[in-house]
C-alpha cells in the first residue's frame, strides 16, 4: 500500500522508511513485513522513541495477530530506530 500510492500519487504522499530522520508520527499509514503477498497496514496512533532510537510505536490495525483482532491496537518496539516489523510508512504532503 504504502509504496503504491506514493509511486501512484507523488504529489499527495511520501513514502519513508528511515525513523531516525524522518519517524513516524501519528496519522501515518505503516506497512509491515508480514510473509506474503499482500502484506499488513496500521494507522499510526501514537509514537514514543528517544533521541537513541529506542521506545515504541502504537498502531491501530484490523485483524492483528497481535491483538486477536478484538482490540485493533498493538504497540510495535523501536530498537537503535529500527520499527520490528515495518517495512515504511505513507504521509500525506
Amino acid at each position: 500500500v504504502v509504496s503504491n500510492y506514493a509511486a501512484r500519487f507523488p504529489d499527495l504522499f511520501l513514502a519513508l522508511s528511515d525513523a531516525r530522520t524522518a519517524p513516524p508520527r501519528a496519522g501515518d499509514v505503516m506497512s509491515f513485513y508480514t510473509g506474503d503477498a499482500f502484506g499488513h497496514v496500521g494507522l499510526v496512533y501514537s509514537v514514543a522513541i528517544d533521541t537513541s532510537g529506542n521506545g515504541s510505536v502504537q498502531i491501530l490495525e484490523q485483524n492483528s495477530n497481535r491483538t486477536g483482532g478484538t482490540t485493533g491496537m498493538s504497540t510495535y518496539p523501536v530498537s537503535s530506530w529500527h520499527i520490528q516489523s515495518a517495512k515504511n510508512w505513507l504521509r500525506r504532503r
